[in-house]
């Protein structure tokens, strides 16, 4: 399973890749910019048939669309594997509270693409809330099982970065029409990037740990 997680996100990084190759451009904070910025366009610009600034986007949002379809199958697989790699120590009810959350969130996640309107607000919460508590669970199983310095301070560094950027995101909605504050996709790009490292740190580690270790108690 480890594996899967490598490969899903390798090739899920290659198509988004891809598909900010092909954005034409827009931002929430500028929408005549052209082409894609890293830190100021959304995920779910690429997704979006229409760009930013009004150009078609219709290749790059399938292979965006593809893209995230990868992450979402390494995410799903990272909350099964991750309280493994706790060994056995990680009791099976600390590993069913990660992991059930955890799933929950990428059927959210899943939905983000396609949702439209309050449907999509609804989708990005569906998911992130959820994400958040298999997170911070995540995080106590960690520094309490794991007691690796770089996988505490990876983890503690994603929950922080998405708590604040949920919190910036709800911010962005309490007035209509809304406001994109700067920080806003600066932060969901910075989370992505941490929960990449994060989920192919773990990854790495579960493919070399011994199959007996990572059984639960």
């Amino acid at each position: 399973m480890s594996l899967v997680i490598l490969v899903a996100i390798a090739v899920g990084a290659g198509l988004l890749g891809s598909a900010m190759w092909f954005y034409p451009g827009g931002t929430a904070l500028d929408p005549r910019a052209s082409g894609h910025s890293f830190w100021f366009n959304f995920m779910c610009d690429l997704t979006n048939r229409t760009a930013v600034n009004g150009q078609p986007n219709h290749p790059g949002a399938s292979l965006a669309r593809a893209g995230l379809m990868c992450l979402c199958l390494a995410l799903g697989v990272f909350w099964v594997i991750l309280p493994l790699s706790f060994g056995p120590r990680c009791s099976r009810r600390m590993a069913r509270a990660i992991t059930t959350p955890g799933l929950v969130s990428v059927v959210g996640l899943l939905l983000v693409p396609v949702a439209q309107g309050w449907f999509h607000v609804t989708a990005v919460f569906a998911s992130s809330v959820p994400a958040l508590a298999a997170g911070m669970l995540a995080l106590v199983g960690t520094v309490r099982y794991a007691r690796r310095p770089l996988l505490v301070v990876i983890a503690s560094a994603t929950v922080a970065t998405a708590a604040i950027d949920s919190v910036l995101y709800g911010l962005s909605y309490q007035v209509q029409p809304r406001v994109v504050i700067p920080a806003l996709p600066l932060f969901q790009r910075l989370a992505l990037v941490l929960m990449l490292t994060w989920m192919s740190l773990v990854a790495a580690r579960t493919w070399r740990q011994p199959r007996h270790d990572r059984t639960h108690s």
